[in-house]
């Protein structure tokens, strides 16, 4: 994420301390006033994605931040291959 790398390379711009250099849910939830769950939600995806596991335009194709969540659920429990994702 892109607030993530921004907050450890630019400490003195988060909003709370970051513990080792590192910035978390609270510090990114706080800096850009989402909900840490949102902020759960949206690195976990993106942890996903760089896994490979998640088809990233699978996910950018759906419409709400929801339904992205629904997929991610979905391909958690069904254990859907990336190829069959589309």
């Amino acid at each position: 994420m892109v607030t993530k790398q921004f907050l450890e390379e630019h400490p003195e711009e988060s909003p709370l301390q970051l513990r080792g250099g590192v910035a978390g849910n609270e510090s990114i939830s706080t800096f850009l006033n989402w909900p840490i769950s949102r902020v759960r939600f949206s690195l976990e995806r993106l942890k996903m994605i760089e896994e490979d596991r998640i088809d990233r335009e699978a996910i950018d194709s759906l419409p709400t931040e929801r339904a992205a969540r629904n997929f991610i659920t979905s391909v958690k429990e069904f254990d859907i291959p990336k190829e069959r994702q589309k």
